[in-house]
């Protein structure tokens, strides 16, 4: 939602924009009492503006927002902060007035660009019978509905080229445990329900020994790619990190990129991705200490947040070593 509504990369703000975002992030990891400090750098602007970035409800208002009411701490705003803080929840709530107007031309601007995919996807889908569904469908022999889709992966044809999203090319969670058992790698799996934050997970995985991993997918001004792990409650900014390494406002890359070159989705980024990267474009950005022998394991998703794997710090070393990968520590 939030590219085609809120684009602000292009502006002159976009670093100020992607800081405000990093603290929002720290300030989801930090302990309580940790957590005044990092708001109040966010409410310098707010004697100025109405918004954290100018006159206009912006991205990080909501992500600021959403933080505050997941956290349960808009009763202990500052001043500046509650104002705020009322004003984005009449705006996004549906305030009267022009606040109104602005959330439902929002809305409707969404709506509006979902049903233009929509109808360009089934577009795209109208012509010749000759994708892989409907060539099934024709055919009466079960023996012709197994072989037919084999042909359709094979054929050369423009129309019949399967999108990247259905190729081969990517490891899924199976194959994975295969590559560790082929190449000596002892591992243990824990399957459970889908998570997307470390905090629900933790309750299925609170028995794993070692290190549990938070992994962020990343890019900089260059369109330079990084994913970065780190253990769970380690905290650091995207500013002190593109310091460190002397890369250009590091900032969260796209979905879409990140799917073509590591195989897996949101909520599913993890350092085992790296075996699906064959052309190394992403460079990895570790936490030295999952490294350097400071914890006896690590544990990552499998390429699905649906289950937690443990290998061995050294194991991981080889596994890195196997992938041929730029490492970063820091």
């Amino acid at each position: 939602m939030y590219p085609g509504i809120f684009c602000y990369e292009n502006s002159s703000s976009a670093a100020s924009i992607d800081n405000m975002l990093d603290n929002v992030t720290s300030l989801l990891w930090s302990s309580p009492k940790d957590r005044q400090p990092i708001l109040r750098p966010l409410a310098v602007n707010l004697g100025k503006s109405s918004y954290l970035s100018g006159d206009a409800l912006g991205i990080a208002d909501l992500a600021l927002f959403s933080a505050i009411k997941q956290l349960g701490l808009d009763r202990d705003l500052q001043p500046e902060l509650r104002k705020w803080f009322t004003l984005v929840s009449s705006h996004l709530m549906g305030g009267k007035g022009r606040r109104r107007s602005r959330a439902s031309s929002i809305r409707k601007s969404f709506q509006k660009r979902r049903n233009s995919e929509r109808k360009n996807s089934e577009r795209k889908g109208s012509g010749k019978e000759n994708t892989p569904q409907r060539s099934i469908k024709k055919e009466k022999s079960p023996k012709k509905e197994i072989k037919e889709p084999k042909q359709i992966l094979k054929s050369s044809g423009k129309e019949k080229t399967p999108p990247k999203s259905v190729t081969m090319s990517h490891l899924n969670k199976v194959e994975l445990f295969n590559y560790f058992t082929e190449n000596g790698i002892d591992f243990e799996n824990v399957e459970h329900p889908e998570v997307f934050t470390v905090e629900t997970m933790m309750p299925y995985v609170k028995h794993l020994s070692g290190a549990i991993c938070k992994n962020l997918f990343l890019k900089d001004r260059h369109k330079n790619l990084y994913l970065l792990s780190a253990k769970y409650d380690r905290e650091f900014t995207l500013s002190d990190i593109s310091k460190a390494i002397g890369a250009k406002d590091l900032r969260f890359g796209d979905e879409s990129v990140m799917f073509e070159k590591l195989g897996v989705k949101q909520g599913c980024v993890t350092a085992y991705a790296l075996v699906n990267d064959k052309e190394r474009c992403v460079k990895f950005l570790v936490d030295k200490q999952l490294i350097d022998g400071s914890h006896d394991s690590v544990s990552f998703h499998p390429l699905v947040n649906s289950a937690t794997t443990r290998i061995s710090s050294k194991d991981f070393n080889k596994f890195l070593y196997l992938t041929h990968h730029t490492v970063i520590p820091f």
